[in-house]
């Protein structure tokens, strides 16, 4: 992401974060402050529904040269702010507002650097139930948000004081089966959208006039996945010319070639992301690439585990590495910060986040640190607070 802003960084983390957090004790140091200029925050969304829900956005300092969490504040309430997304700018953050069964909303907040604490800005309708997913073009200057349950995407432009417009387009996907699209995916010229569909088996295609907002179908305007597959999440690779869709209901992941001048894809490869010895139920959830490109993770719920690949260079073949478990249950999400030497997992049923080293030279992970508690996690998005 191009567009960077610096912000101060010597300022201790307020006592008190948004939703009654209780202050620490005057004589200890504030687990906020920074102990070295690299540092980040880390914003966490939740489920908020059931007892076991949390209560919003939640927010923590990470250091990155030790890989340390301080513990996690709420940094504002808000009602399932399932996913989130981050402004290139650093100065906004954007989260589905998921709700059960009701009208979803896609909230901005602005975000205050040196106390973590959000803001809210506007809130706007989702065009559907079940909201689930937000993307963001590569400036910042446009959002999509897809809606689970009714089978929609809609635009919106991001205006210049981090507040969304008025809904732009509204795409409705149809198939012989209900439609579930699952997340919103801008290829890296931001000249198209990628929205697997759980419900449909296919990757819908999107042509995008970013300046304006607007969808249109693309043509081809699908590409087809395998009856059962359930094609989930999408991540590209750092070159751009391959990208990697996990299959929710399939418990693999497809690699496929990118063509970003026709807007087409072509099947690479398919390749499980558990042991085939696995006797279990499991389901797939999170992918993310290495920012090195070497290599690709993805989560399994059931067999509670986070699969490790590496990409090959010149074909962007998988081939796999290891499963390492999450120390929980039900990783929905995890998320690899921006120097790629850390790995952070969110157990939504066991309400805990573990820090995993990642090897630079294998891909392999280690757990390290403490477990950190945290009710009904769903997503983990980083604001870095320095220049790399």
């Amino acid at each position: 992401m191009s567009l960077r802003r610096r912000f101060p960084v010597g300022m201790l983390f307020l006592a008190v974060l948004a939703g009654g957090c209780s202050a620490p004790e005057p004589q200890q140091p504030d687990p906020m402050q920074p102990e070295t200029s690299k540092h980040m925050l880390a914003y966490f969304g939740t489920f908020t529904r059931g007892e076991q829900g949390g209560k919003g956005i939640y927010v923590s300092r990470f250091e990155v040269s030790g890989g340390r969490l301080s513990p996690i504040r709420l940094a504002l309430e808000a009602e399932d702010p399932s996913y989130l997304a981050v402004h290139p700018n650093r100065r906004y953050l954007y989260s589905t507002n998921e709700v059960g069964g009701r009208p979803g909303t896609v909230s901005s907040y602005a975000v205050d650097p040196a106390s973590g604490r959000l803001s809210l800005l506007n809130q706007v309708p989702a065009q559907g139930r079940g909201t689930c997913h937000i993307g963001l073009t590569g400036d910042g200057g446009m959002l999509a948000v897809v809606n689970y349950v009714t089978g929609t995407v809609a635009s919106y432009r991001v205006l210049e004081d981090g507040r969304l417009g008025e809904t732009v387009s509204i795409m409705q996907h149809r198939g012989a089966e209900a439609p579930h699209p699952h997340s919103a995916n801008f290829a890296p010229d931001n000249r198209f959208l990628i929205v697997p569909d759980v419900g449909t088996h296919k990757a819908h295609l999107y042509r995008v006039d970013p300046a304006r907002a607007v969808l249109r179908r693309h043509d081809p305007a699908e590409f087809p996945f395998r009856p059962g597959s359930g094609p989930r999440h999408l991540a590209f690779h750092p070159s751009g010319r391959y990208c990697y869709i996990i299959e929710e209901t399939g418990n693999l992941v497809m690699a496929l070639k990118w063509d970003g001048q026709r807007g087409t894809l072509e099947e690479l490869q398919r390749i499980p992301t558990v042991p085939a010895s696995f006797p279990g139920e499991t389901w797939t959830a999170e992918i993310v690439v290495h920012p090195t490109g070497k290599f690709l993770y993805g989560s399994n719920r059931g067999h509670d585990s986070i699969a490790v690949f590496s990409i090959d260079p010149d074909s962007g073949r998988l081939t796999a590495v290891d499963h390492t478990p999450t120390r929980g249950s039900y990783p929905r999400n995890f998320n690899l910060d921006p120097s790629g030497r850390w790995l952070i997992a969110l157990n939504r049923q066991s309400n805990n986040v573990v820090t995993f080293a990642v090897d630079q030279q294998t891909g392999r992970l280690t757990a390290t640190g403490p477990v950190l508690e945290l009710p009904s996690p769903s997503c983990l998005r980083w604001v870095p607070l320095d220049a790399e």
